[in-house]
């Protein structure tokens, strides 16, 4: 008799975890239950959530961030710039511009204002500099404390060892360079540790701690970080420990997609591309896709739109990319098999995803918002402006009516509760 250990692999993605939220619903409502779980960065987050209070507590964490400052916050020295700064490094570039713009307009209007920034941006600058430990030990410009105080509240990690949930949590040791585990019990999976157990809590931040925007986690003698940054979607582990089914949810689509020339781009443009595009997505092809496949019963639930960026917290955006990673789980189960069937349902997943991107781009515009909120940066074209408005957007209600219409001949579960019809 063969024993079928099944894995859930939750890979790394940021505040894009949203998605995989939604394709861990529809596995709950199928029933499909995981034997284990291992997670990288915000999938280890949701993976320990999941472990300890089933879908109902994580999708309730979720909902619980409605602002940026719901899940993570600047560090104090940021803050103490913030006079001069404000919200440009939580912008996307050309609305930094248009602010910027902005803002040079008004010391042409009004010059005191530039002496007035300038005494404030010095003042913050100078505590900064003064600050105990100096700019030259300044970690991050984030830190996960509002995260870690919502995770302290709500879960009890003792069910997390009593759950039968075999876990493991990705973390990279800045000192060693390596890759290592933290298992439901709370220590490293290889037996190397003193004994003591680690906070399941402070493993799970380590493993979200993405190099430069938030801060190391010590756990024992060593500073661990985002686990992505060696293994964005933890596979082997997960067939390492003996699954024999693996359902994968990734975060971010496949390949970089191609940009304008960097001819004249600057350094720092340079490095991102280099480092947070090509070398990441390089790492999860990797991961999903060995020379040799993995030689068990293999499936890979993966977005092929981008909603938002890695930081962007917004309650509507957080509904629209839930309910993508919903449509999604449902078109790799039922479609698998059949690649067919699986494609067309992808076009219609992504068909009403983009509708419910362009339709909340333009109602929150309506509302009195702008295009982008905090970090929000959605992920398609823009919208040019129509003259008939309000036309325009019953167009695209129509429009996805259609499609949600044309899913549901595939089951009545193949769109979650809530999506507009």
């Amino acid at each position: 008799m063969v024993i079928i250990t099944l894995a859930f692999v939750l890979g790394a993605g940021g505040t894009r975890g949203d998605f995989q939220v939604g394709a861990l619903q529809f596995l709950n409502s199928r029933g499909i239950r995981p034997d284990m779980i291992c997670g990288t960065s915000i999938g280890a987050i949701n993976g320990l959530v999941l472990a300890e209070g089933g879908i109902e507590k994580l999708v309730a964490l979720w909902k619980s961030f409605r602002k940026i400052d719901d899940m993570y916050t600047e560090e104090p020295w940021l803050r103490a710039l913030k006079p001069i700064t404000g919200q440009l490094y939580r912008m996307t570039s050309a609305d930094a511009v248009s602010t910027m713009a902005g803002r040079m307009m008004k010391y042409m209007l009004f010059p005191p204002a530039l002496f007035f920034d300038a005494v404030n941006f010095w003042t913050g600058l100078t505590e900064v500099m003064s600050a105990p430990c100096g700019y030259g030990q300044l970690k991050s410009f984030f830190n996960f404390s509002p995260t870690e105080g919502k995770l302290r509240s709500r879960l009890d990690l003792d069910k997390v060892r009593r759950s039968g949930i075999k876990l493991l949590i990705t973390v990279v040791g800045l000192e060693s360079g390596e890759v290592r585990y933290v298992n439901e019990s709370g220590h490293f999976s290889d037996g190397e540790d003193p004994g003591r157990q680690i906070d399941l809590i402070d493993a799970v931040l380590a493993s979200s701690s993405i190099p430069g925007l938030f801060p190391p986690v010590k756990l024992y003698s060593e500073n661990y970080v985002d686990g992505g940054m060696r293994e964005m979607l933890p596979v082997e582990a997960a067939i390492s420990l003996g699954a024999t089914e693996v359902y994968a949810v990734t975060c971010s689509k496949a390949g970089v997609g191609i940009l304008w020339s960097f001819d004249n781009s600057n350094m720092i443009d340079i490095t991102l591309r280099a480092t947070m595009d090509i070398a990441l997505d390089e790492i999860q092809r990797k991961n999903a896709y060995p020379p040799r496949g993995w030689g068990v019963d293999f499936k890979l639930i993966q977005p092929t739109l981008g909603t938002h960026d890695i930081l962007a917290i917004e309650p509507g955006m957080i509904s629209i990319s839930m309910a993508y990673g919903y449509m999604r789980a449902f078109d790799v189960v039922e479609g698998s098999s059949d690649p067919g069937k699986f494609e067309n349902l992808k076009r219609t997943s992504d068909g009403i995803t983009r509708l419910r991107l362009q339709l909340w781009k333009m109602e929150h515009r309506d509302n009195g918002g702008h295009g982008h909120v905090g970090t929000l940066s959605i992920m398609e074209p823009e919208i040019s402006s129509v003259p008939d408005h309000h036309h325009h957007i019953h167009k695209l209600k129509q429009d996805m009516k259609v499609l949600v219409d044309e899913r549901l001949q595939f089951g009545d579960d193949a769109v979650p509760p809530g999506v507009e019809t």
